[in-house]
């Protein structure tokens, strides 16, 4: 799935800076599905083109009704938003029930979190669950990620620690970056599972490297202590400085106690 959107993103960005929008529309035309949709995130986006959600909209439904499930998931967005259609929950509900049935996994997800907190839909957490589980095994890591909350936390459905690791693992691995963070420092901590530094400097990596601040701050912690790494207090205040550019506080509180103290 993560592999469809990065195609249209780049075919996105090949044709708005190049402005060959004729290709596109011809492609689409021709019922090249995958065309309609690259064209309508164009016109979403104003890239290359006007920005014209009516159209976009269009274009998403041309290729949804052709079987393309990431067409459905747009055109949903679109319903969802209101933008260049009238704002319809219901609509954009069905629409990301037919991009599940059609593989695509965030259409999976969505229409799961609708049927949690029932927005449009009678409330039903059991179906909520078989959606997210549908969008987790189509790689989707926002299905995985609920997943492991849902079995840590134990409140909707039973806990069972061992399988939320297996999903948060999966979800990291998707690039999921909370459920590195959590991993991290889980395993720095050793809660709910053995101690283990080595893990936890591999996810809470994975975590700041996408862009999480409490995976920086937890490195900050490890780098400090002298915990599974060799102490470095200079790498440590770097990790503070890159939490607090990524909108922590807490990193800026940080980075400024340290400088202070002539670090």
């Amino acid at each position: 799935m993560k592999k469809i959107i990065l195609l249209i993103f780049c075919f996105a960005l090949l044709f708005g800076k190049n402005s060959d929008i004729e290709n596109l529309q011809n492609g689409c035309t021709k019922k090249r599905e995958m065309a309609c949709v690259t064209l309508g995130n164009l016109y979403e986006n104003g890239k290359g083109v006007e920005q014209d959600y009516k159209k976009a909209n269009e274009l998403y439904m041309t290729s949804c009704n052709s079987g393309i499930g990431i067409g459905c998931y747009s055109a949903g967005n679109l319903y969802y938003n209101g933008k260049g259609v009238r704002q319809d929950l219901t609509k954009a509900n069905e629409l990301f029930m037919t991009s599940c049935d059609l593989k695509y996994g965030k259409g999976c997800f969505l229409i799961g979190s609708s049927y949690l907190k029932g927005k449009s839909v009678k409330k039903d957490i059991t179906k909520a669950i078989q959606l997210f589980t549908r969008a987790c095994n189509l790689e989707n890591s926002e299905g995985c990620f609920s997943l492991g909350l849902f079995y840590e936390q134990g409140k909707i459905i039973k806990q069972y620690l061992k399988i939320s690791i297996n999903f948060y693992e999966k979800a990291c691995g998707l690039k999921e970056s909370g459920a590195c963070h959590i991993l991290g420092m889980k395993y720095l901590s050793g809660a709910g599972v053995r101690q283990d530094f080595t893990k936890a400097l591999k996810y809470l990596a994975s975590a700041c490297n996408l862009d999480n601040p409490g995976g920086c701050l937890g490195l900050f912690m490890m780098y400090y202590d002298g915990k599974g790494v060799k102490q470095n207090k200079r790498i440590a205040k770097e990790y503070t400085e890159r939490a607090c550019n990524l909108g922590s506080q807490e990193g800026c509180d940080l980075y400024k106690n340290l400088t202070e103290q002539g670090l």
